[in-house]
C-alpha cells in the first residue's frame, strides 16, 4: 500500500533481518524450551508466526519469481499468480500460502505492544476487565429483554391503542429481537427509529426519558466503574509482578557473587 514511498522495500527487508536475527539467536539460546517456556511461550510463538511470514512473503514471492525466470517463463504480477493459482492446484496452495502471509505481517502491531510497557499494561488491564464486563453485559442484555417484550406487547401488538398500531410505529417493535436492536440504539443515543411513535403518543417520550436515565445513566456508569476497577487492579498486579521479578534477579546475580567469593577463598 505505499510502495510508492522510497526505499521502503529496503526497510522492511533491513526489519525482517533483524527479526530473524532475533528469533534465530533466541532459538539458539532456549532450544527447545522457546516454544514452550512457561509465560513467554505465546509470545515466542508469535514472534515465530511472524517471522515466518515475513519470509514467506517478502523471500518466497521473489524466489517463485526466480525459479520461473530460470524455467524460461516470463514475469507475472502477483494478481496474475493468484488468477494463475485458480488453474493450478500446486501454485494455488503457495498462492494461498502467500495471502496468508501477508495478513501475519499485521501481528506486527500486536509484537510493538509488547515492546511498550504503557500500553501493554493498557491492554493487559481491558483484557482483564473484559471478565468483569460479562455481568455488566448480562444485565444489560436482561434489561433489554424486558423493555423489548414491554414494546412488542403494547405497542407492536396494539395492545395500548386498543386495535391494530399503525403500520410505521408496528415496524419499530416487530418481535423481541428486533426490538432489542432498536432499543439498544435507543440506549447508545440514537432515537431516530422511535419518531414515528413519539409522534402517534407523544407521552412515549416519558417512558423513553425513563429508559435513557436507567440504562445510560446508571448502567453504563457500572460499566465504567467495573472496566476502571479491573484494570486499576492489573496494573497494580503487573507492576507487583515485575518487582517480584526484579528482587529475584537481584537475589539471584547475589548469590551468584556469593558462590563466586567463597569459591574463591
Amino acid at each position: 500500500d505505499m510502495g510508492d514511498i522510497p526505499c521502503w522495500s529496503l526497510l522492511d527487508e533491513i526489519f525482517l533481518v533483524i527479526y530473524l536475527f532475533e528469533l534465530v539467536a533466541r532459538l539458539n539460546y532456549w532450544g527447545c524450551r522457546f516454544f514452550c517456556k512457561a509465560g513467554d511461550f505465546l509470545w515466542n510463538w508469535l514472534d515465530f508466526l511472524i517471522v515466518l511470514g515475513g519470509i514467506i512473503n517478502q523471500w518466497l514471492e521473489p524466489a517463485v519469481m526466480v525459479y520461473r525466470h530460470c524455467r524460461g517463463q516470463p514475469p507475472i504480477a502477483h494478481e496474475d499468480m493468484i488468477a494463475l493459482g485458480k488453474h493450478d492446484n500446486q501454485m494455488g496452495k503457495v498462492m494461498m500460502m502467500l495471502r496468508l502471509a501477508r495478513l501475519l505481517r499485521i501481528l506486527r502491531l500486536v509484537r510493538l505492544i509488547r515492546r511498550i510497557p504503557p500500553l501493554y499494561m493498557l491492554v493487559l488491564g481491558i483484557v482483564q476487565a473484559m471478565q468483569g464486563m460479562v455481568w455488566v453485559m448480562v444485565l444489560t442484555a436482561l434489561f433489554l429483554y424486558i423493555w423489548a417484550i414491554f414494546g412488542v406487547v403494547l405497542i407492536g401488538h396494539g395492545l395500548v391503542f386498543g386495535e391494530a398500531a399503525p403500520t410505521e410505529v408496528a415496524k419499530i417493535f416487530p418481535s423481541v429481537p428486533e426490538a432489542m436492536y432498536v432499543l439498544f440504539k435507543v440506549m447508545n443515543g440514537d432515537m431516530g427509529d422511535l419518531e414515528p411513535l413519539f409522534e402517534v403518543m407523544p407521552i412515549t417520550k416519558l417512558f423513553c426519558v425513563a429508559f435513557m436515565v436507567i440504562s445510560t445513566w446508571a448502567i453504563l456508569s457500572i460499566l465504567t466503574a467495573v472496566v476502571s476497577e479491573n484494570m486499576i487492579n492489573a496494573t497494580e498486579k503487573h507492576r507487583a509482578e515485575i518487582e517480584q521479578s526484579t528482587e529475584a534477579e537481584k537475589m539471584d546475580r547475589s548469590r551468584a557473587k556469593l558462590t563466586e567469593i567463597f569459591l574463591t577463598m
